[in-house]
C-alpha cells in the first residue's frame, strides 16, 4: 500500500508517494512518484490535467 511522505532536505519540505517493499529481506522505502514542494502539488492538483482529444470516423454511414 502506497503513502504520502514529506521529506526535508537542505530546511524544505518535499513530498513523494512510497511503498514498502522487501529488499534483500529487509523493508525499504521505495519511491514510486516525487511530488515536489507543497506549493507546486496544490498549483498542480487546482491547475488540472491538460486534457487533448482526437476524435477519428470509424465506421461512418
Amino acid at each position: 500500500m502506497a503513502t504520502l511522505q514529506k521529506r526535508n532536505s537542505r530546511g524544505h519540505n518535499y513530498w513523494s508517494i512510497v511503498e514498502s517493499r522487501r529488499v534483500n529481506g529487509k523493508p525499504r522505502p521505495i519511491i514510486l512518484e516525487y511530488l515536489g514542494t507543497a506549493n507546486a502539488l496544490l498549483k498542480r492538483l487546482t491547475e488540472g490535467v491538460p486534457k487533448k482529444v482526437q476524435s477519428y470516423s470509424h465506421g461512418a454511414v
